[in-house]
């Protein structure tokens, strides 16, 4: 909590006190951490789908005992969710110029123009990844090392 309150309280001081001259910076603040917060959500549930085929695979006789559906149908419907998550990243960073052949991503182009909006939304998106990884990994390690007090306290 407290890191997250710090470097909220960074953020804020940067956006209001640098870019405070911008009468539409809270919506395009708004915007920029929608679009971001729906790029890692749609990215997670790529990562989803795709750890379920994974864990699938290595406990086969876990999930045979589970079973629902047929196999066919299971792998079908993982590919397909991952690969309609993927598209979402793609159109909310790009607004489907895949498709159209026109950049077009910002969801508001009078705030946030389509040229920067994919580094804005995508840099949004990467460094939260980046702190989430950070997060995970000093959580490890303060697991390990309770895990490796509490085995020297039972000696």
């Amino acid at each position: 909590m407290l890191v997250q309150a710090v470097i909220t309280t960074i953020l804020t001081a940067i956006a209001y006190f640098v870019f405070g001259s911008n009468a539409n910076l809270s919506t395009g603040i708004y915007i920029a951490l929608q679009a971001a917060v729906t790029v890692i959500w749609c990215l997670s549930m790529v990562f989803l789908f795709v750890d379920v085929l994974i864990i699938r695979t290595k406990y086969p006789e876990e999930f045979k005992r589970e079973q629902l559906v047929p196999v066919g149908v299971f792998w079908a419907a993982s590919i397909m969710g991952a690969i309609a998550s993927a598209v979402g990243v793609l159109v909310t960073l790009t607004g489907g110029w895949v498709f159209t052949g026109q950049l077009s991503g910002s969801w508001n182009s009078s705030i946030i123009a389509n040229g920067p909006w994919i580094l804005i939304v995508g840099g949004v998106g990467v460094a939260s990844l980046c702190v989430a990884v950070v997060v995970y990994l000093l959580g490890l390690n303060t697991a390990r090392r309770a895990a490796l007090a509490a085995a020297a306290s039972t000696r």
